[in-house]
């Protein structure tokens, strides 16, 4: 317990990170639990029809690579402008939160359905 307690203390910015992704993914599952049943039935049926899609081979890859390379080119633009000032590094820091956030919502979606 003692290596873990001087590991936080030398690895501040490890152990903020780590915080804020296990407390996203916390709040995005408990998120996907107090949806209204009209918002929880259009967020898993759209989930649902990417995943068939997928399955049946309806997707058109080259587009959807291009748009996740435009997007993450842009998150990993405004990351590092962010980085750039003082002000940023708690930006960066919310976006990985939220980042969790979201990624944990798919997740207990895809596990919902996926257990149905």
């Amino acid at each position: 317990m003692a290596k873990i307690i001087d590991f936080i203390k030398k690895k501040k910015l490890f152990s903020l990170l780590m915080f804020m992704g296990v407390l996203g993914g916390i709040l995005g599952g408990c998120f996907v639990l107090l949806l209204n049943e009209d918002t929880n039935s259009v967020m898993s049926s759209s989930i649902n029809s990417y995943f068939s899609d997928i399955a049946s081979g309806n997707i058109n890859y080259i587009d959807n690579f291009i748009v996740s390379i435009i997007n993450n080119l842009c998150m990993c633009f405004g990351v590092w402008l962010l980085g750039i000032s003082i002000i940023g590094c708690l930006l960066v820091v919310i976006i990985f939160g939220l980042k969790c956030f979201i990624d944990s919502n798919v997740w207990g979606y895809s596990g919902n359905l996926l257990e149905m």
